[in-house]
């Protein structure tokens, strides 16, 4: 099963960027001498063949950045330190970036139907 190239791109941009949101957030808590969580990277793999449909990843991956924005956005609403505010806004910033392309995606291929728009 051959995976499409903009499943694979959307796929690997997001991986990185959500490593790099990870890290924001392990920095803040170092800096308060907390515990920083197990990351699961051991979960990974380095196989160059998918075992799901495009259309299944991408439905995951949709489902997953709708989570995120929905705890980024409690989290945005329910602290009061400043420093950690900033960078739930950069990475629901990030998340609603990842939910454009995801979606836009899905649309391109016919697995999601294109939302109604305003008449132009």
């Amino acid at each position: 099963m051959s995976v499409r190239e903009d499943v694979r791109s959307f796929m690997l941009k997001n991986v990185k960027l959500a490593g790099k949101d990870a890290d924001s957030f392990d920095e803040i808590l170092q800096q308060d001498h907390l515990q920083i969580p197990e990351k699961w990277d051991d979960e990974i793999t380095d196989s160059t063949v998918s075992p799901f449909s495009d259309k299944l990843i991408m439905f995951h991956a949709g489902f997953l950045v709708n989570a995120a924005l929905t705890y980024y956005g409690a989290s945005l609403g329910s602290s009061f330190r400043s420093d950690i505010i900033l960078n739930y806004s950069k990475v629901f910033t990030h998340a609603m970036e990842a939910g454009v392309f995801s979606y836009n995606i899905m649309v391109k291929h016919g697995w999601l139907e294109k939302q109604p728009e305003a008449i132009d």
